[in-house]
This record gives C-alpha cells, structure tokens and sequence, in this order.
C-alpha cells in the first residue's frame, strides 16, 4: 500500500511537472514574434554571426562564407571548357527529367528550350500556435542565370493578445554557376524586407542547390543570409522533391532565425515548372 501511495505521488509529481513545462513552453511561444519585433525597434547588440570570429578558428563566418563563394566561382570547371568537352552547350530542359536521365539541364537538342518558369507554394509548422506558408517562383532567362523571389507569411497565436504576424520577402539575381545536367548550384544577391508591425529593408546573399538523385528524386537546399536594423537573419529550407512531369511536390525542413528568436518545423507542398 506504502508502494503503491508512493508511485502514485511520483505519478502526480511528474505530470504536474509536465504540465508546467508545457505552460511555459507555450508562453515562450507566445513572445516570439513580440521579440523579434523588440529587438528590431531597439536595435539590441545582438551576436553578429557574419563577423564574429569562430572559437577555434580566427576566420570569421563571414570570411568562411566568402572562401566558399570563391572556390565556387573560380575552382570549377568554366562551361565553354565543358562544352568542348561534350560538344554541345548545356540548355534548360523543357521540364525536370523531361529527357530521361537528365534533369533540369541537358544537352540534348530536341529536349531544350529557351526560358523556364517555376512556381511552388508549401505550408510550414512549427507547432499550433506558429505556422505559415511559403511562396517561391523562379525566372530561368537563361542556363547560367535566374530571377527568384520568395515570400513566407507566418502567424503566431496568442492567448491574450490576438494573432502576430511576420513576413519575409527576397527578390533575388541568382548566378547558376554550376549548372550540370544533375545537379544544380546557385548563388545570388537581391532585396529583402521583412514586416512585424512595420516594413523594414536590407540585402541578401543566397546559396543554394539540388542535386538530381535519380529520376523523378532531387534533394533541394534553399538559403538566405542577411542583416535588418543591426541584427542577422537566416532563412532557409532543404526538401526531398518528386518530379511527375511538370508537377513537384515535396516534404522538408524550414529553418527562420532573427536575432536571437529562431523558428523552425516541417514543410510540405507542391509546385509546377512552364
């Protein structure tokens, strides 16, 4: 009987102790978005994550991030070398795996065309009272070079003080400077604004690829780095896609992080390529 009043008590205290954590958990929650808007209007000294130094290494992310850029533009392969390699240039497909084996890039003749457009929307959620969706589309005018823009609307629920909302925008020149027929690497450099009560501007810099598995499969990585008023921000995604003729849909990670507040959770959506 001893036993069993005791195991009862640790019973009640664990569960009691749950639910505590679950208040605070949802409290927490609850100020996202009042701090994100908080650090913005004060201009809080936040940790710069793009020129602080890295422990163990005197390189700061920054310099890192433009070590990659270099190896990237410099180290690789130019595609006139490539296309006397092969014998003919690389061109957008008609559509991802339009040609068989080769994916959004071919050089087959009969499978090219000159311009693509893509456009795909997905819901992301973080948990009930943080959830959004996500738009992006993609102006293709030429192999090596794209127009990209992406804009994610999130809402936070609170108890007590209604819906908070937070908005993302990035209008983007992208350079694709590793366009193969499986597998695609692009950076780019544009605009950005973000809204939470009020509009605020900056510039981005965006790194991203798929990489063409095997038909109709591609893993998808999408990402943003910049600054609003004194504080970093980071935006990105990475998917696994199937491509069903000029149809997508895909299941992934989304990743946003402003200031100190980060915002994270599962995505799914669907998207079609012109």
């Amino acid at each position: 009987m001893k036993i069993s009043s005791a195991l009862l008590m640790i019973y009640f205290k664990s569960l009691l102790l749950c639910l505590i954590l679950l208040f605070l958990q949802h409290h927490t929650f609850g100020q996202k978005f009042k701090k994100i808007e908080k650090e913005i209007k004060e201009g809080d000294d936040m940790p710069n994550a793009y020129e602080q130094p890295n422990k163990g290494n005197d390189k700061s992310t920054a310099n890192a991030l433009s070590e990659i850029i270099g190896t990237i533009l410099f180290n690789f392969p130019k595609e006139s070398d490539l296309q006397q390699i092969y014998g003919q240039p690389i061109k957008l497909s008609k559509y991802t795996y339009s040609g068989g084996e080769d994916a959004r890039y071919t050089r087959i003749k009969e499978q090219q065309k000159t311009l693509s457009w893509d456009l795909q929307a997905n819901y992301f959620f973080e948990n009930k009272n943080v959830q959004g969706i996500q738009v992006f589309t993609r102006f293709q005018f030429m192999p090596k070079l794209s127009i990209d823009v992406d804009y994610s609307g999130l809402r936070e629920k609170t108890e007590n003080e209604g819906n908070f909302y937070l908005d993302f925008f990035h209008a983007n020149l992208s350079y694709h400077r590793l366009a193969f027929t499986r597998f695609d690497l692009w950076v780019g450099t544009g605009f950005t604004s973000i809204w939470i009560g009020e509009n605020y501007t900056g510039w981005n810099f965006n790194l991203g690829s798929e990489i063409y598995i095997v038909k109709p499969v591609s893993l998808f990585t999408n990402w943003y780095f910049g600054g609003i008023e004194e504080i970093n921000f980071t935006q990105g995604s990475s998917d696994l896609k199937v491509y069903i003729n000029r149809l997508q849909v895909f299941a992934g990670y989304q990743y946003y992080k402003l200031g100190s507040v980060r915002i994270h959770g599962p995505r799914g959506g669907i998207g079609f390529s012109l």
